[in-house]
């Protein structure tokens, strides 16, 4: 029995050596992992950086749609007797003026 225990000491012992390493090849792993999404972070942000810009601008030039397209969408809307529609539309283009006029 005392060679049992001790066979079974070196396996744990052995177990234990081979599972330090696989820890060390898993974090080693992983910090390779970590380094090339940041170098790809990096490299994308540029092209993020310009998508946004681009979505904004979009949603500026939107908005400016709307606002030029008022006066007849105002005038059609009344017309046509939606007048809560009207209310809503010129509510809509008064908040953008006031979140776009310099004063």
């Amino acid at each position: 029995k005392f060679i049992d225990a001790t066979d079974a000491i070196r396996s744990i012992g052995q177990s234990v050596h081979a599972s330090e390493e696989s820890m060390g090849r898993l974090e080693a792993g992983i910090s390779r992992i970590q380094s090339k999404s940041n170098r790809i972070d990096a490299c994308l942000k540029k092209t993020r950086d310009a998508v946004s810009e681009k979505i904004r601008i979009q949603r500026l030039l939107t908005r400016l749609d709307a606002l030029l397209k008022l006066p007849t969408t105002l005038r059609t809307q009344i017309q046509d007797g939606k007048f809560w529609a009207a209310a809503k539309s010129h509510t809509s283009a008064t908040a953008i003026f006031e979140q776009h006029s310099a004063g």
